[in-house]
């Protein structure tokens, strides 16, 4: 897991780390855990981690999106 964050932040440069989805329900193991990881993978000058925070939609995230798709393609 810390791996694939680990790309997107060296991707992306985030000025936030989001995570949502059921990985949620183990928040603050993944909240205490994650950055140690991500530590030790992303590494160049004056990189610091951003914050990493638990979407308020926790688990149900991924429910809400599609529905949000859903009803966008009904629309159009």
């Amino acid at each position: 897991f810390a791996i694939g964050i680990s790309n997107i932040l060296t991707l992306l440069d985030p000025e936030v780390l989001v995570l949502a989805g059921g990985l949620t329900n183990s928040g603050e193991f993944i909240l205490k855990e994650l950055p140690k990881h991500l530590a030790t993978r992303v590494q160049y000058p004056g990189y610091s981690l951003p914050p990493i925070e638990i979407s308020n939609l926790g688990d149900r995230a991924g429910v809400i999106g599609a529905v949000e798709l859903a009803q966008q393609q009904v629309t159009n």
